[in-house]
């Protein structure tokens, strides 16, 4: 992807938030885009992901940062709408667990005992696997 090109595609992100969050015609005040990309500078140190980071990753990558700008933007909108988000957790850390984003906390409990189960240190399971189930369990019991 060549970097006009890639200008294009955040630039499209921007439209789509802008269409996503409008009420009534009215863009809000501060857009998600602006804290994940910027379109004027290959080098922007004032956003997370530049047009030179962007540039550097394969496919796969930059379609990750772009489902994670999607899903900040829903929340975002959602929050400013009223709608109950108390139910949705941490797709990274739900992904730590092969969980979908539809995942209940029965749902995580499950996932977590029959994990950690395979994997505990004990029962001849490796301790990074192990911790790393760990901490992606309490980080989403702590946002129930």
């Amino acid at each position: 992807m060549t970097a006009n090109e890639l200008k294009k595609k955040v630039r499209q992100l921007k439209k789509q938030e802008i269409a996503i969050r409008s009420v009534y015609g009215l863009v809000p005040k501060h857009l998600i885009w602006h804290t994940y990309f910027s379109d004027k500078a290959l080098v922007d140190l004032s956003v997370t992901y530049d047009l030179q980071k962007l540039l550097t990753m394969d496919h796969m990558n930059r379609k990750d940062i772009f489902e994670a700008f999607f899903l900040a933007v829903y929340i975002q909108h959602y929050k400013e709408n009223g709608f109950s988000i108390a139910s949705t957790y941490d797709a990274t850390l739900l992904a730590k667990l092969n969980l979908p984003a539809t995942a209940t906390i029965d749902d995580i409990k499950s996932r977590f005992r029959e994990l950690a189960q395979k994997h505990h240190p004990d029962k001849g399971g490796n301790p990074k696997i192990f911790m790393d189930l760990l901490a992606a369990y309490e980080g989403l019991k702590s946002n129930n």
